[in-house]
Order: structure tokens, then sequence, then C-alpha cells
């Protein structure tokens, strides 16, 4: 927690926040052990509103990107 907070500031903390508001899909993007935090925040920004999907495959991860880069 304290390393995390070194590099987090309050303005990095607010962009954050934007990003996620001003966004209509969100990916999430995760490998091994950081795939269930990355399923348990898909939850909770569901329960917000925010349409998500996570993904621990490389290849999909691959894809699900250059598709939002294209529709974009």
């Amino acid at each position: 927690m304290q390393e995390t907070g070194k590099i987090l500031t309050e303005e990095k903390l607010r962009k954050i926040v934007d990003l996620i508001n001003n966004s209509s899909f969100i990916n999430i993007y995760a490998i091994g052990s950081t795939f269930l935090p990355a399923q348990d925040l898909e939850l909770k920004l569901d329960r917000i509103g925010k349409h998500c999907k996570s993904y621990n495959d490389k290849n999909l991860q691959y894809y699900s990107a250059k598709i939002q880069i294209v529709q974009h």
C-alpha cells in the first residue's frame, strides 16, 4: 500500500475516475493470479452500470484491444 501510495497521486486517481466515468466499455486484461482481482473489478463496475469484460487469455486480449482500436 505504501509503495502504491508513492506513485498514485490524487491527480492521477482523479484522472482514472474520469476515464472510467467517460468510458462506454472497459476491457480489463490480466494474466495468472491477477485475473481474480480483474474479475472482481469487472463485477464491481457492472454493478455501477459500466459495461466491461475481463480477459486472461493473451490472444483474446490482443483481439479485444484491436477491436476497440478499430471501433474508435
